[in-house]
């Protein structure tokens, strides 16, 4: 990984069989999401939220919905300032589909450590699975839909 806490391992990457244009998309899509990491793990919200169409939207892993940049910023903001204040984020690509030409499907492992809990104790490593949708709009990749989530254990089984 790099210094950015940013990976790619079993991803669909640029050096695979696509065309030069997709290619192209698929690095500027990895650069995109490495920015976004290098955002968080500097508590910068507003850097966090470029990664975001004007119209895009978030689910987080608690269930709450952020719709437009504005409210994912105010988000991002919140979760910085408290429960993720200290936390660091590490992503791992594992696919990267191109829909058509101007939508992308990406699936990311993150691992999420130094998260608090409300009296301030340290929690386990989080590591939601994170499903982003992207569109390219006027030429700029951009998350259309961003779904981090946990996975549950399934009933009847033991953990």
């Amino acid at each position: 990984m790099s210094s950015s806490s940013f990976g790619i391992s079993g991803a669909v990457t640029a050096t695979e069989s696509y065309a030069p244009t997709q290619a192209q998309d698929i690095r500027t899509i990895e650069r995109r999401i490495a920015d976004f990491v290098t955002a968080w793990n500097k508590h910068d919200p507003a850097r966090m939220a470029l990664l975001w169409h004007d119209d895009g939207d978030l689910i987080n892993p608690f269930g709450r919905i952020a719709k437009g940049r504005d409210q994912v910023l105010q988000l991002l903001r919140d979760e910085h300032s408290g429960l993720t204040k200290n936390c660091t984020n590490q992503f791992n690509i594992t696919s990267i589909r191109l829909a058509t030409d101007d939508v992308a499907v990406v699936d990311i492992e993150s691992t999420m450590i130094g998260m608090r809990d409300a009296d301030g104790k340290g929690m386990p490593p989080f590591k939601p699975h994170v499903l982003l949708v992207l569109s390219k709009k006027d030429g700029e990749w951009g998350v259309v839909s961003a779904r981090p989530y946990a996975y549950a254990t399934c009933p009847g089984k033991a953990s």
